[in-house]
């Protein structure tokens, strides 16, 4: 089973927090579990996040 928490992101608000909990209890019961976030600020390898110029400009214009 695959499993995507998609969240703005992974540290910041109680939403934040309860899914990066989520996700690392999947991850020690051996499921893979991947987070994709807007902000990322943990080093976990399995939590991604936009890398190009072009989405991270998108990103920041839409916060504003």
């Amino acid at each position: 089973m695959n499993i995507l928490h998609v969240n703005f992101s992974d540290s910041e608000g109680g939403a934040a927090q309860a899914v990066l909990r989520i996700h690392k209890l999947l991850i020690k019961k051996k499921i893979n579990s991947k987070m994709l976030v807007c902000e990322k600020k943990d080093k976990n390898d399995h939590i991604i996040f936009p890398t190009s110029r072009f989405e991270i400009a998108k990103i920041n214009l839409k916060k504003k």
